[in-house]
This record gives C-alpha cells, structure tokens and sequence, in this order.
C-alpha cells in the first residue's frame, strides 16, 4: 500500500519592517525539501510538498495551508510542519490567563506579522491547527527552527543569525485568534491528540 506524506515547509529570512532579518532560513527549508525529494520517493511513501517562503509565508497562508493542505493526510500517511524563522512571545488576552500564568504567549513570527492588524501565530492556535490535522490519525512530525522561550542573553543587533525576536507588546484582540478560550483550556486539561496518534515535536533553540 502507498502511503503519503505530506510536508508543510516554511522559512522566512527577509521578514517586513520592523522585524529584522535573518540568515539561512530558506535555505534550511530548500535543503529538507531535496532531502525529502531524494530519501522519501525511495520508500514506499508518495511525497507532496508545499513550500511557504519569505512573502508566501504569511500568518493566513500558513494557516490556510494547514487546514486544505496537511488535512489531507490519513491514518498511516505522515503530516510534517517544519518552520524556520523567528520564535517570539505576545502579550496574552485575559481570557486565556488560566493557561498563561506569565500572561504570554509564545509565537511564530509570520512574514507580515508584525505589520498594522497583523499578529503572530500563537502557540495556542498552532496547538489548535494540529489537533485538526491529527483527526484522521495520521502521524504526525512537527520541527520547530526558532526560539521560543525569549529567554536568550544575545541581542539581535549583535547576531543575525539568533531566530528570536522581541516580543509583541500590542494589546492583541480575542477575535483575532482562531482559537476560543474555552477549546484552548480544554486542550491544555486533556490531550488534544488521539491516544493512537503519533506526534513528534522537535524545538530547535538557536540561542
């Protein structure tokens, strides 16, 4: 039986102001594609590939292509989401304090992210996103090139290469997340994925 697997690849490098660059990212996705190409065709897996970079990987085509586009993978098929970029953290609504005791969340920086009535993909809503992807029970691989925890020493001026950027202090509407309180506490007081479901998440911290 052919099996498929389904790779959502983003990176983004030359991100809109105010966001400053970065170095490698897309060329880090370009390198895991021809990996892919090479190494998966080989098995008995049939391999469908989309690449969001640079201006393609905005916060709603990232979005988008998780709900048409890894959707589309089913029990014993493989949904892999690798994103390379900036890791960030934002300034968490009251309604999801309960699982934010900081009051923050923790983000990927989209291309227009930081742009007026752009925001970054919080953590709570990729959690979202994957537990739709996981309802047909496919196995799932999530590789996260960035920072996320805000906690690094090194200034941005001084390396460009560090995938962390500051955090967004705008006060960020409910309605702007794709995701209500209620299902965001009840995927923090359960598992969101079937017991059946194999979830691999990989952070890297280039701190």
């Amino acid at each position: 039986m052919t099996r498929n697997l389904y790779a959502l690849l983003v990176g983004i490098d030359n991100y809109r102001d105010p966001v400053p660059p970065l170095k490698g990212c897309v060329n880090d996705v370009m390198a895991i594609a021809a990996y892919l190409q090479q190494r998966i065709t080989q098995q008995d897996y049939q391999l469908h590939l989309q690449i969001l970079t640079e201006e393609q990987a905005t916060r709603s085509a990232i979005i988008n292509s998780f709900k048409t586009f890894l959707t589309q993978a089913e029990s014993e098929d493989i949904a892999l989401f690798y994103y390379s970029g900036h890791g960030s953290q934002e300034e968490s609504p009251p309604e999801f304090w309960v699982v934010e005791p900081d009051r923050l969340d923790e983000t990927l920086v989209c291309w227009d992210s930081r742009t007026e009535n752009g925001w970054d993909l919080a953590d709570k809503e990729l959690a979202h996103l994957i537990a739709q992807v996981s309802q047909k029970n496919p196995h799932l691989v999530i590789i996260l090139d960035c920072c996320h925890s805000a906690g690094g020493a090194r200034s941005e001026e001084l390396d460009s290469t560090v995938r962390w950027v500051a955090p967004d202090r705008r006060q960020r509407p409910l309605e702007s997340f794709i995701v209500s309180p209620s299902d965001t506490v009840s995927v923090a007081t359960s598992r969101s994925l079937k017991p059946t479901s194999a979830l691999t998440k990989t952070s890297v911290d280039d701190h």
